[in-house]
């Protein structure tokens, strides 16, 4: 089931909020399985308001309804619950994650890293490495191998080398929480697609992406990652001037 009909079921709002009788509902069932009407209904709300917002919860499929009268929460509204907030109508906000790939060459005896120049917004026109997010339920090498095979038609070994976490800020609110699973390889085989879905494909030198002007947020320190001969992780938070 799509994500936006539990969401509109939910009448969350931008600010992560929800109805607060349908979220008294699933604290109820999520403490305990099998209540009937009477049992979730603490607060005494009126029985045709209640029995409103509980077909809403069945409609979408985040509570389900036993022969007995007694009901308890789907698989998908357990998976919901459990990012309530407890002691506020709200679901917990988190960052999403996502690989970067930092692939390198070299060429007239210098190292080239393979940059796509972005076309789309946010940050368009500036360089960042290839990447994408981590599909519910994928591994994040098998992100990475998709990411390689789809974005830039090569092929080569590739290596977890670290770990960054990046919340970027903007007017003085957070506007991006990232967690970047970093992966790189090592003379990649194949030939290089001109575009991916998200920019321009093209070598170049650390040198050149620094004096550019134009790299990414953060994006020189992804790059420097490679080098570490242990798992790195590290923590930034970059304040930007436009968004």
């Amino acid at each position: 089931m799509p994500i936006r009909c539990t969401l509109h079921c939910m009448n969350m709002r931008s600010n992560g909020d929800i109805n607060g009788i349908q979220a008294s509902i699933l604290r109820q069932l999520f403490r305990k399985d099998g209540l009937r009407f009477a049992e979730i209904n603490v607060e005494g709300v009126s029985s045709d308001q209640f029995s409103y917002h509980l077909r809403q919860l069945l409609k979408y499929g985040l509570i389900e309804k036993s022969p007995d009268q007694t009901y308890s929460l789907s698989t998908m509204g357990k998976t919901r619950t459990i990012m309530l907030y407890p002691n506020q109508d709200g679901f917990i906000e988190q960052g999403f994650l996502a690989v970067r790939l930092v692939l390198t060459k070299m060429e007239n005896g210098k190292q080239h890293f393979l940059m796509q120049q972005r076309d789309i917004v946010p940050y368009k026109g500036t360089y960042a490495t290839p990447g994408d997010k981590v599909l519910f339920g994928e591994d994040t090498i098998d992100t990475a191998q998709r990411v390689l095979q789809r974005d830039t038609g090569l092929t080569c070994d590739l290596r977890l080398c670290g770990i960054k976490h990046i919340k970027e800020e903007y007017l003085e609110k957070i506007v991006q929480d990232k967690y970047f699973f970093v992966f790189t390889g090592n003379a990649p085989q194949g030939e290089l697609i001109p575009r991916s879905r998200t920019g321009k494909n093209l070598w170049m030198t650390y040198e050149e992406i620094e004096t550019s002007g134009l790299s990414i947020q953060g994006g020189l320190e992804l790059l420097k990652m490679i080098t570490n001969d242990r798992l790195d992780f590290t923590e930034q938070t970059l304040g930007v001037d436009k968004y």
